[in-house]
């Protein structure tokens, strides 16, 4: 099993996106407070009703910017969520299994006092492989074609059930042998924090225009890995979305 923990304080990535500064526990103390005597619940509450306080970001403090990531982190589990109960019928096959949803408890009560606020998480089936960027160094020259081809089929069955990942990558895939058939390698896609789904857009054409535009899809895969395989994989465009006129101004 995987726990994946939706936590602020170890957010590398995040903070470095958001211009926050690294975890110390000295901020802990100071968000905590900020926690028990209300603050944080009112200031998010106050992101989600005024927008322009989001603009007003250089003037937060630090208990301020935790509770900001503690809440986007939040929307990223919820996401994830959404999407492993979207892609029920593909659990254990196409995408990893999800065994259950977590509470974490946020704070050391040998040194804080107890919150009801804790960290979400998601216990996840592990999956034994590597990941699709590896698959030079892990997979006979024959069988590569097979391998993205397959992984290309995952993110359009993805689509069929009307959800768009937004960061599709290499390294959104892991190949692993299956477990039925020893001799035969699997792909699993995996993380899905960062999807929209049909139901985010306000029509058919938004949603097709949206998806066709999108990089991060087919092309991410299957361009990157043409050139990563020098000549042992072949990219075909599935064309399953027409680009808008404006695309190409």
């Amino acid at each position: 099993m995987v726990l994946k923990v939706f936590d602020q304080r170890f957010a590398t990535q995040l903070r470095e996106d958001e211009k926050v500064q690294p975890y110390k526990m000295d901020i802990e103390f100071d968000y905590h407070r900020f926690v028990r005597d209300g603050g944080a619940e009112a200031f998010i509450d106050g992101l989600n009703t005024h927008d322009e306080m989001a603009e007003e970001d250089e003037s937060w403090n630090t208990p301020q910017e935790e509770a900001y990531l503690h809440d986007c982190l939040l929307d990223l589990y919820k996401t994830g969520i959404q999407v492993y109960n979207t892609l029920k019928d593909l659990q254990g096959e196409e995408v990893p299994g999800l065994l259950a949803a977590v509470l974490v408890s946020g704070f050391d009560p040998d040194v804080l006092e107890p919150v009801t606020q804790g960290f979400p998480g998601i216990l996840l089936q592990h999956i034994q492989g590597f990941l699709l960027t590896n698959l030079a160094d892990y997979s006979p020259r024959e069988i590569r074609q097979s391998i993205c081809d397959d992984s290309v089929r995952i993110l359009n069955l993805m689509d069929d059930r009307g959800i768009l990942n937004k960061d599709v990558q290499t390294r959104s895939f892991i190949v692993s042998l299956d477990n039925a058939q020893r001799k035969h390698f699997k792909v699993i896609m995996i993380d899905f924090a960062l999807c929209n789904s049909r139901a985010d857009y306000e029509d058919d054409q938004e949603w097709s225009e949206f998806k066709a535009i999108q990089e991060e899809q087919e092309e991410a895969i299957g361009r990157v890995m043409q050139t990563r395989l020098e000549g042992s994989f072949v990219y075909r465009e599935s064309c399953r979305y027409k680009k808008p006129a404006s695309y190409y101004e």
